[in-house]
């Protein structure tokens, strides 16, 4: 701000001015609380989601997360640098892997630790625009709103998958990476573009790339983060040697990720999708416009109104890319760091619409591709609020794109409803499964992954690792209470009484109708481990007894305040096929017993 002619003359980002004259105070303060309004919605709305991903909180592993616990049941639960990179579909996921692995030996593999890093990875982007938007001097009120938009944005629940899934660390740390890769490397081209200022090299400039490695081992589509910080670079016409470096290090990334790689079979043929160019189309149009219409997929050959907001909102990115090339730094380093992390965001959707788009555009509108899709939005929400915006005094202007974001704002709540019943219906059919997988975990998968997984689950209950059972279940799956349990002769303790597990029932090869069960237990009251146990069928009849004195020694590494390794049992007996197997540790006066966690149904 400085006096020309007796007037005070605001310059912002985007280097326009105006006549401070112009200033209505009553705009102003309209535009300034409006802004502390969206700014509140985009709270709230991180609230309300980090309820949902409370309530609909489950610790079974899902889907991918089964074939990590798979290799380290085959690997002595190691895992080496060479699996870290394998090829998982078309993506590189060490970072995933890693969360995984750690949450899994750190954390007792139950999940809350990955759902901690999604949350934090989203909010690490947040910070980081907001970060962008306090450095680049635009008024507050513009602050107030564009971050007030993009924090509903990275929290808006209808990209509820990315939250309640843990495996889902891979798609938030892309976006996040990606974002603080750019914004570095606008930060960098600030710097070189500063007179008497020609460095190829800064903090920013390595910061820039380390992300954008980082943003390659998220997802396959991180790989095109590297011609994007090439295009910031040409913007900024940083020195010869900055984009050389860029080039090195994005050829270097991008062979070692295609060392070894195989093309999935299951997935469209990027080059054969080249030709379906409308189908290619209609799958960006729905991954993008679907964030405000839940009425999509659309079977109708024309646009839906959202989808024609979506191309405007593309040509908008367009538009604002081609001015950042041609006017350089002159357009504004908040203009140029949104328009190339726009570009890059569309460039994810139309290589996922590349390799997907045989799955139909039904598969567009999934859940976890939305906070690529809602980035997206706070994007050009931003972008849209600098151009019409362009000073500190354009306030009855600014409240013109406050009324319609907050109108959009609004009309999004209905969806925050189904997003619940989603997460909530997601846990129910997990915990269904997990119940199925005790009883049967040679034939049940369902919805836990749609492949057998005996050996991963045997590897989870061996090392006390996965979902705690609380209460006992019956064969039908249902939670079955102290009282609903009957065992002949006995009386039944509640389960808080003990602890165990029956982890595994086998039939005897070559006797017909003999099995084999084994598991751990140990009384709480007192703290000891019991002298027998028994098996009982759903009726109550006692199949047989056995001592506990099995060597158990992953018993007390697991839980601490068991210090007897001789907890574990084995014994065999005969059962009919359809027979539902329980165990229980038996008293020490022989007149009660107490249920073990476990179920097995036998085939």
């Amino acid at each position: 701000m400085k006096p020309v002619g007796g007037a005070l003359i605001y310059s912002n980002d985007a280097g326009v001015r105006n006549d401070a004259s112009a200033l209505s105070p009553a705009s102003s303060l309209l535009s300034v609380s409006v802004g502390w309004l969206m700014l509140a919605c985009g709270i709230l709305t991180a609230l309300v989601t980090a309820s949902i991903v409370y309530r609909s909180y489950s610790p079974v592993p899902a889907m991918d997360q089964w074939g990590l616990v798979t290799y380290l049941a085959r690997h002595d639960g190691r895992i080496s640098l060479l699996q870290l990179w394998a090829q998982h579909n078309e993506h590189r996921i060490p970072w995933g892997k890693l969360a995984e692995y750690t949450d899994l030996k750190l954390f007792g593999g139950r999940n809350i630790s990955l759902l901690l890093e999604i949350y934090f990875l989203r909010l690490l982007e947040y910070l980081f625009l907001f970060w962008m938007f306090h450095r680049s001097g635009v008024s507050r009120a513009q602050m107030l709103t564009v971050l007030g938009f993009a924090l509903f944005c990275i929290y808006y629940p209808i990209q509820i998958e990315n939250f309640c899934w843990g495996f889902q660390t891979v798609f938030v740390c892309l976006p996040a990476a990606a974002c603080i890769a750019i914004g570095a490397a606008v930060l960098h081209g600030c710097s070189t573009s500063t007179q008497g200022s020609r460095s190829w090299w800064s903090w920013a400039m390595a910061a820039s790339l380390c992300a954008g490695i980082v943003a390659e081992t998220s997802l396959a589509s991180g790989v095109f983060i590297w011609p994007i910080l090439l295009i910031v670079s040409i913007i900024y016409r940083t020195p010869l040697k900055s984009k050389l470096l860029i080039l090195y290090v994005g050829a270097m990334a991008v062979a070692a990720y295609l060392w070894g790689y195989v093309s999935p079979s299951q997935h469209s043929n990027p080059f054969s999708s080249l030709r379906q160019p409308v189908a290619v189309a209609r799958y960006v149009l729905a991954y993008l416009a679907f964030s405000w219409d839940p009425k999509l997929p659309d079977s109708s050959a024309w646009p839906t109104f959202f989808q024609l907001i979506a191309i405007c909102a593309i040509a908008v990115v367009a538009v604002a890319l081609v001015k950042a090339l041609l006017f350089g730094p002159k357009t504004g380093q908040l203009q140029i760091f949104l328009a190339c992390y726009a570009t890059f965001l569309l460039i994810v959707a139309a290589s996922t619409a590349l390799g997907r788009v045989s799955f139909g555009v039904e598969q567009a509108t999934s859940s976890r591709y939305q906070s690529l899709a809602l980035d997206f939005w706070a994007c050009v929400g931003g972008i849209l609020v600098l151009w019409r915006c362009g000073s500190r005094t354009s306030s009855s202007r600014l409240v013109e794109i406050q009324t319609l974001m907050f109108v959009l704002l609004i009309a999004s709540v209905p969806r925050f409803t189904s997003a619940a019943s989603g997460a909530e219906a997601r846990q129910h059919a997990l915990e269904e499964g997990w119940r199925q997988v005790t009883q049967s975990p040679s034939t049940a998968a369902g919805v836990l992954y749609p492949l057998p997984i005996p050996e991963a689950y045997a590897y989870l209950r061996f090392h006390h690792l996965g979902p705690p059972m609380q209460l006992p279940l019956d064969a039908t799956g249902a939670v079955t209470r102290p009282e609903g349990l009957r065992v002949n002769g006995y009386r039944i303790l509640p389960p808080a009484d003990c602890e165990g597990w029956l982890d595994s029932v086998k039939k005897v090869s070559g006797k017909e109708g003999e099995i084999t069960a084994a598991g751990w237990a140990w009384n709480a009251k007192p703290a000891k481990r019991p002298n027998r146990v028994l098996l009982a069928d759903a009726r109550g009849d006692v199949m047989n007894t056995t001592d506990v004195n099995v060597p158990r020694p992953d018993v007390p590494k697991a839980i601490p305040h068991i210090r007897d390794v001789n907890t574990g049992w084995v014994l065999t007996t005969h059962a009919q096929p359809g027979a539902v197997v329980r165990a229980f540790a038996v008293s020490d006066d022989s007149t009660a017993v107490c249920p073990l966690t476990g179920t097995f149904k036998l085939q």
